[in-house]
């Protein structure tokens, strides 16, 4: 059987090196092994085959016969990890909150603990009829977050 912790252990040696990491991994009951992978940096087809070959080369084929698939997550996957963050500064995310709001805007800062979201809303001026735009901005604490993705332009 093949051990989950194991494989992440080799991966996550593997990876910090590169400033890369897991954001997801799955060992399926016929031994199919899918992970996905991301960095500071955009993930390569090269990054991907590396770490492939490097477990690949950790894995007795004849005491397992397993499938292995290493990819990166895709433009509209949800972010997974806080590290994620950082390199999305500038672009629009549809976050989720734990109480099921959603709130979206342009990601303005990202710290260890936190996100910053700014947008616009049309509100009711305070004076007189009609509405106006304010610019308003969330901040946002990682634990209150149920599920960010980023907002591609052409969407």
């Amino acid at each position: 059987m093949l051990q989950t912790e194991l494989i992440r252990t080799w991966a996550g040696d593997f990876l910090n090196a590169k400033n890369q990491f897991i954001t997801e991994l799955k060992i399926g009951s016929d031994a199919h092994i899918q992970i996905c992978i991301d960095g500071v940096q955009a993930i390569t087809l090269a990054d991907c085959i590396q770490l492939s070959r490097y477990l690949e080369s950790h894995l007795d084929r004849d005491q397992y016969d397993f499938r292995l698939d290493v990819s990166s997550p895709g433009a509209t996957s949800p972010l997974t990890d806080q590290r994620q963050y950082a390199k999305h500064v500038g672009r629009t995310l549809h976050v989720t909150l734990d109480d099921g709001r959603l709130v979206c805007g342009n990601l303005s800062t990202c710290s260890d603990t936190e996100i910053t979201l700014t947008y616009s809303v049309r509100e009711p001026k305070p004076v007189g009829k009609g509405n106006h735009t304010v610019h308003k901005s969330a901040t946002i604490p990682f634990s209150q977050i149920r599920n960010a993705v980023v907002q591609l332009p052409f969407q």
